[in-house]
């Protein structure tokens, strides 16, 4: 009876473990195999990710990385690429910005737009929308599930658990229930909590480095022209800065500082009427200071 018993329970355990893993491989070439379309075409393929470059880096961020309302060629990933290539390095800086993303978002993006590419260095540059004080119930599922704990930390880890979940949370409220549209909260908080954002920021440069090995740069946002946002934005848009120097510190990746690079410009030279996206010269500047990170770390020769 007692080997019966040991029996079944092995059976199933091993059952359970079988199912766990194919999910889990299920999961992984889901994340891989469906681009954003939110990204540029020149991201979404991956052919190029399998020549050997011999220098390659990834622009991770929002849409001050994609460049809103420019041509791919004119934004700061395009620039450093030419910039190199011009100089005899055979370079790809792949643009995997989003217009409107959080660090939260491009976390759950890294296997795709990031580890897939083997990068060298991948540059970060999020926050413009992580310190918008319009906060969404969708920006807080998000952080629950980036960061769950007790039993979230279990759904989270247990990818049969979740699916199992997820079906019953399906079939229990309906399918119509996803599809209404989610209302602001009624309090104006950041779009992401201020301690999320900066465990947000860790947590990349760690698994960029553990998956990759990459140098990871972390990017303060760019400097704006708040206009009728008031105080409680400003202050808010100087905390979530410090927020990233200080994530910067901690986790040994290199800074590269935008506030303080772009600060002695008119912000007339570099920003578009809408006091937040950069223009075509404020790319220009951001792919300078970017470079200028590099020869200092000695990454590359200097200047011609």
């Amino acid at each position: 009876m007692k080997k019966e018993v040991l029996r079944a329970a092995l059976g199933l355990g091993m059952g359970l473990a079988l199912a766990e893993l194919a999910l889990r491989a299920r999961h992984r070439r889901s994340a891989r195999a469906e681009p954003d379309p939110g990204l540029r075409p020149s991201a979404r393929e991956f052919g190029e990710a399998l020549q050997p470059w011999r220098f390659r880096a990834v622009a991770l961020g929002d849409s001050n990385t994609y460049g809103f309302g420019l041509a791919e060629e004119a934004t700061y990933p395009a620039l450093l690429e030419a910039r190199l290539r011009a100089q005899g390095v055979q370079a790809r800086v792949w643009n995997a910005g989003i217009n409107g993303q959080t660090v939260l978002q491009g976390l759950a993006r890294l296997e795709r737009d990031v580890f897939q590419r083997q990068p060298d260095a991948v540059l970060v540059a999020f926050g413009l929308n992580d310190c918008n004080l319009q906060r969404w119930p969708t920006d807080e599922e998000r952080e629950r599930t980036a960061f769950p704990s007790g039993w979230q930390w279990f759904l989270e880890k247990c990818h049969l658990a979740r699916t199992a979940y997820v079906r019953a949370r399906r079939a229990l409220r309906g399918p119509w229930r996803e599809q209404e549209p989610a209302p602001a909260l009624p309090l104006p908080e950041p779009r992401v909590h201020p301690l999320r954002f900066r465990q947000a920021l860790a947590r990349l440069v760690r698994e960029v480095r553990r998956r990759t090995g990459a140098r990871v740069y972390l990017m303060t946002m760019n400097p704006v022209r708040l206009g009728g946002a008031g105080d409680r934005q400003a202050r808010t848009y100087r905390l979530y800065n410090a927020l990233i120097r200080v994530a910067a510190w901690e986790a040994g990746a290199a800074l590269v500082d935008l506030e303080r690079a772009l600060g002695c410009f008119p912000l007339s030279s570099f920003l578009e009427a809408d006091g937040v996206h950069l223009t075509e010269e404020g790319h220009r500047l951001v792919a300078e200071a970017i470079w200028q990170t590099w020869q200092e770390e000695g990454l590359f020769g200097p200047r011609p």
